[in-house]
C-alpha cells in the first residue's frame, strides 16, 4: 500500500531514523519495506552510511601495531 500522507510519513520517518527500512514498514502497517524505500527515495532521503572517519581510525589504529 503506497503512503498517501506525506507530512505524517515524513514525521514518522525523523522520529524513527534509526530504525531499519523492514521495522518501519512493520511499525508503520500494511507495507512493505521495498514500499519503505521507494517512498523515502521521493522524499529525499538516503540510506546510512558508515562514516569515513571510522574507517581511517581503524586503519591507524592497526597500523600502530604492525
Amino acid at each position: 500500500m503506497p503512503v498517501k500522507d506525506w507530512e505524517k510519513f515524513e514525521k514518522f520517518v525523523e522520529t524513527n531514523d534509526d530504525q531499519t527500512q523492514k521495522q518501519m514498514a512493520v511499525k508503520w502497517g500494511d507495507c512493505s519495506r521495498f514500499t519503505i524505500s521507494r517512498s523515502l527515495k521521493k522524499l529525499g532521503f538516503t540510506r546510512k552510511k558508515k562514516p569515513l572517519v571510522i574507517k581511517k581510525e581503524m586503519r591507524s589504529e592497526r597500523e600502530k601495531f604492525a
